[in-house]
């Protein structure tokens, strides 16, 4: 039996409009009802591990105003989503109903990880605004970052972040940029004090 709660994401990418809020919390999902898998996915989702698995098997519609933006209370009364995988059925639960859902000689995987506030407001040259999200610290000064801004960044392009610290563009990696940020503040407590919590929808 797999289990997951399938209402949160620990990838950080950057999320849409900049004034895009919701109430929806982990409680407020479209219920998956008991049903069985029986389309053309089957044989791919019950196939053995020698089989190929391609991302878009994964692609579902969720509607915005749906998307967790707050955890539920009490934590236990978050939704848990099964998959029995011999015979197909999936059904809703909630967390606190785990412990009478698990058998001798299951497995459960921890995962301990948390959301940093790597979502940074920053304000161009021209006073266009930017948003940055942190994809990794690489020293005391350089981060790369994803950003989305009206246009897309230049090398040499200096930035205001939380209209304190200055940071300038120092080329382009692909999908990324690489920032120097000119502060001799510890990053993470940085972050902590100027960064915002990347809710979802990413």
């Amino acid at each position: 039996m797999y289990l997951g709660a399938g209402r949160e994401t620990r990838t950080l990418t950057v999320s849409p409009p900049l004034d895009f809020e919701s109430s929806a919390s982990t409680n407020s999902a479209i219920p998956a009802r008991a049903a069985s898998i029986n389309d053309s996915r089957k044989p791919r989702l019950y196939a053995n591990a020698q089989s190929s698995m391609q991302i878009t098997d994964f692609d579902y519609d969720l509607p915005r105003e749906l998307v967790a933006q707050f955890p539920v209370e009490p934590r236990s009364a978050s939704r848990l989503l099964t998959l029995d995988i011999a015979g197909g059925e999936i059904a809703d639960y909630r967390f606190a109903d785990l412990p009478n859902l698990l058998r001798a000689g299951d497995l459960l995987v921890f995962n301990n990880t948390r959301v940093i506030p790597a979502r940074l407001f920053a304000r161009k040259q021209s006073g266009g605004r930017a948003e940055l999200l942190i994809e990794r610290i690489l020293d005391p000064q350089r981060v790369l970052v994803q950003a989305r801004a009206s246009k897309p960044l230049r090398a040499g392009a200096d930035l205001v972040i939380a209209d304190e610290i200055s940071a300038r563009v120092l080329q382009r990696d692909g999908e990324f940029y690489l920032l120097r940020l000119d502060t001799a503040e510890p990053l993470p407590g940085l972050l902590e004090r100027i960064g915002h919590i990347p809710l979802p929808p990413y």
